[in-house]
């Protein structure tokens, strides 16, 4: 059974290989080679270590301790097989209603969403998401060349779900004669103001603390019209500051020099550069950056259009409907919406891939060695309802499957085919037809104990800080209490029906 439990296993891990996500295809890999050693290891490393190590009679069972777990035993597996049509009864309509609901099941390809959203690098980029002008999620597309670019552009801008796109021809403004105009007239009258002044000599750092002084006695002087207003809130607030400041001051003209340069600045330059403004040159596309034409056009004249979404497009559904619209309108569209898009669409198949090559390919090997449909079938069983099952659980509990816990799927089929196996060649090797002699066994304590400790090790996830992790160790959990209760009672009950008939 052991064997047979982990070449079938190991089959489903190694069905992952030919399918096109890496990330599966390699997990596969090395689960399934880890399958093997962990047998080699459990055939040699083991019986060798309990011969040098035997277990002493002092820590073997006492007899009645045997006696009371054999009795609470026979309770457990007689409780089944007397309710077993009850069992059935109920896993009936559950069945059916996971079918039904099944295909509700979305995937959370959102790699974000698996980010503690409290932190600052989160929650700055879920604020750069909210605003159009600065979202980071922008599609691309190439053109040929940038008369096919504005085209493109024009059919694009009609889609309700995008804000604005950009090309080349986009920092050329319109309307350049009526705007110089305007400039000229604003020249006219700024331009005697911005003019440079002769130099003087500036102030002394004592004429400036009396010239401080000054500008104190005339803010008290103030006679206040709205002592609740902002104007006379901001000149109190105003007042008490330089006070402050010359208190802590003593008398003392060092502070100065840092409060002109907190107080003037870069004024001076950005009043040379408004100059500059006042006397601007026509804008073509000749005149334009060239870091800015290098972004937007290649040497070869192919042209980039870039589309920003008109919402938040944080959530799948917004992602979604903003890269399917875009694409209608240019297939070949790329950008980060597209990949995240796309990769949680290869994901879905690689599983669903994935999953039916394992279960072919572990039938196909069960029916070789037990050569017998209807077990082949019932080791099956615990393996197609347990991942039927699992999908109706992240339904009922809201647990969506996404970039970090789907690596649980694999799991439910090294598992579900792993219990059904022990189970049914137990049933067989004992030379008993009767599920009960199983249940009495201790085959079904060794699959109890498996799922337990299974899940105490992978339970622990759940309590990571990290939602990714925490949602992969919530998954597992129940998935090992499906795969426990398929494995335990479904199984057995269904087996019991079976042998009555």
């Amino acid at each position: 059974p052991l064997t047979l439990a982990a070449v079938a296993a190991a089959l489903s891990f190694f069905s992952f290989l030919p399918t096109s996500y890496r990330g599966f295809a390699e997990m596969g890999l090395i689960a399934g080679v880890g399958m093997f050693i962990a047998l080699l290891a459990n055939l040699t490393v083991f019986p060798a270590f309990l011969t040098v190590f035997p277990l002493s009679r002092s820590g073997t069972t006492n007899p009645a301790d045997m006696t009371e777990y054999r009795s609470r035993n026979h309770s457990f597996a007689g409780s089944i097989i007397r309710n077993r049509r009850v069992i059935l009864g109920v896993l009936v309509p559950v069945v059916v209603a996971a079918v039904v609901i099944v295909p509700r099941l979305r995937f959370d390809f959102n790699a974000l969403h698996l980010r503690d959203s409290s932190t600052e690098s989160v929650s700055t980029f879920q604020e750069l998401l909210e605003d159009p002008d600065t979202s980071p999620y922008v599609i691309q597309v190439l053109a040929e060349n940038l008369p096919a670019a504005e085209a493109l552009a024009d059919r694009i801008r009609t889609v309700s779900e995008v804000d604005r796109v950009l090309t080349l021809s986009s920092f050329v403004p319109g309307d350049q004669e009526e705007k110089l105009a305007i400039i000229d007239e604003m020249a006219l009258v700024l331009e005697p103001v911005l003019l440079p002044q002769p130099a003087v000599a500036p102030p002394g750092e004592d004429e400036e603390v009396r010239a401080m002084k000054e500008f104190r006695a005339a803010l008290g002087a103030h006679e206040p019209r709205n002592p609740r207003g902002d104007l006379d809130e901001n000149l109190n607030t105003l007042k008490q500051a330089i006070d402050d400041l010359l208190r802590d001051s003593r008398g003392s003209t060092g502070f100065v020099p840092d409060l002109r340069t907190r107080l003037v600045g870069d004024f001076p330059k950005w009043l040379e550069r408004l100059r500059g403004l006042l006397s601007p040159d026509a804008i073509t596309l000749d005149t334009l950056p060239q870091s800015l034409t290098n972004h937007y056009s290649a040497r070869n004249g192919r042209t980039r259009v870039e589309v920003f979404p008109v919402e938040n497009v944080e959530g799948n559904l917004a992602l979604r409907r903003f890269v399917t619209s875009v694409q209608q309108h240019a297939p070949g569209a790329i950008g980060s919406p597209v990949s995240i898009l796309e990769a949680g669409q290869t994901i879905i198949d690689a599983c669903a891939q994935a999953t039916l090559v394992a279960v072919m390919l572990s039938a196909l090997l069960l029916f070789v060695v037990l050569r017998r449909l209807g077990e082949t079938l019932f080791v099956l069983l615990p393996l197609v309802l347990t991942l039927l099952l699992t999908v109706a659980a992240c339904l009922a509990l809201g647990i969506p499957l996404n970039l970090a816990n789907v690596i649980a799927l694999p799991l439910v089929l090294g598992l579900g085919i792993a219990f059904g196996i022990y189970l049914i060649l137990r049933r067989r090797e004992a030379g008993s037809r009767s599920i009960v002699e199983v249940l009495r066994s201790s085959t079904s304590r060794a699959v109890l104990f498996s799922a337990l400790t299974t899940m105490a090790s992978f339970g622990a996830l759940g309590f990571s800080p990290h939602p990714g992790m925490a949602s992969l160790g919530i998954l597992l959990v129940v998935v090992l209490i499906l795969a426990m209760i398929c494995a335990l009672v479904i199984l057995p009950a269904l087996l019991a029906e079976f042998e009555q008939r």
